[in-house]
């Protein structure tokens, strides 16, 4: 039979465990309330912050999500080595479809532009070099110069640059503009974006560089087009990040949100 002391005991002990074990859970929820409340905060936190939000002068913010969603990619600005090219301007003066006598030197399935170009620029064409030209709507295709007659140009400083394009499908009617970007075959050096991080609008012609948090809209001066990549002339500096893509889907969220904002 238990004895009075040993229950008393027994009974101190029980007393002291359920302290003990009340102080230990005490511990565990004090451990765990600042995560609860972290937990959240965190909502009320992000929704203070909008996915995407414009200011003036700084530009676009876009959180995280919002980035990975459009598929944000960016690119450091370098200086590289471009062969100088020119663009020009040229009108289609035959058609591929015209009959060729046997005394010209035209043929038939080749339609023929003439343009001009300064007789200084014109020392490092050949004939038969190949040429780049873009018509609106279309991808660019490859021609060929044709002739160059530094006597006839428009002014005494000009040449006029004639040049042969493949067109079986006869689409190059008499009076079509074209452009087409010209090698002179001479290097230089300068900054240089893919064509897809460059944006056309009617305002000009700009990028979206990367300010701090921000992207904003730059205007920019382009020059030569080399494959994929454009001169950029004016506007950026080396070691400038640039939005490389989506850049039309950059220009129309940032026209979503200056709207939004002005509401």
């Amino acid at each position: 039979m238990m004895s009075f002391a040993t229950g008393i005991q027994m009974s101190c002990s029980r007393s002291a465990l359920q302290f003990w074990m009340s102080i230990l859970l005490s511990l565990i929820l004090a451990a765990c309330k600042p995560e609860h409340e972290e937990s959240n905060k965190k909502p009320e936190a992000e929704s203070s912050h909008p996915p995407v939000s414009y200011i003036e002068g700084k530009g676009l913010l876009l959180n995280d999500s919002v980035r990975k969603s459009i598929g944000i990619m960016v690119m450091i600005v370098e200086t590289r080595e471009l062969p100088h090219q020119c663009t020009l301007t040229f009108q289609v003066f035959r058609e591929a479809s015209e009959k060729s006598p046997r005394h010209t030197q035209y043929c038939e399935g080749l339609a023929y532009a003439c343009g001009t170009l300064q007789i200084h620029e014109t020392q490092n064409l050949t004939i038969g070099q190949t040429i780049q030209i873009m018509r609106f709507g279309t991808e660019p295709v490859s021609g060929k110069i044709f002739h160059v007659d530094r006597a006839m140009g428009s002014t005494e400083n000009e040449a006029e640059v004639l040049i042969s394009i493949p067109d079986k499908s006869n689409q190059l009617t008499l009076g079509t503009f074209l452009q087409a970007s010209v090698s002179l075959q001479s290097i230089t050096r300068g900054l240089a974006v893919p064509s897809s991080a460059i944006l056309n609008a009617t305002e000009g012609t700009f990028v979206y560089l990367q300010n701090g948090k921000y992207l904003r809209r730059t205007p920019v001066e382009t020059g030569s087009r080399v494959n994929s990549l454009i001169e950029i002339r004016k506007g950026l500096h080396e070691g400038d990040i640039v939005v490389t893509k989506p850049i039309q889907t950059l220009w129309l969220t940032e026209l979503q949100a200056t709207r939004s904002a002005d509401k």
